[in-house]
């Protein structure tokens, strides 16, 4: 499975976990950059094209749905104070 691929399911899955969220996706140099809007904050997620092809799916998802949750964490801190 290519990057570009691998990079689609990490979008589809922030926005599974963050149903609230914008999720913008782009692709420069090798860099594959994810800018997620949530709760008022703005969030930036890079993975390297190699990080993304040496990962396996699993993996990467798991990875999404964790930064997902820090996302959701940060937010609901910030709300708070």
């Amino acid at each position: 499975m290519d990057a570009d691929l691998r990079a689609r399911a990490i979008v589809e899955r922030l926005i599974d976990r963050l149903h609230d969220a914008t999720v913008d996706y782009r692709c420069e140099a090798g860099v594959h950059e994810f800018i997620v809007s949530y709760g008022g904050s703005r969030f930036t997620i890079r993975f390297s094209e190699g990080s993304l092809l040496r990962r396996g799916m699993h993996e990467l998802e798991q990875a999404a749905a964790q930064i997902a949750d820090r996302i959701r964490s940060n937010s609901t801190a910030r709300a708070v104070a």
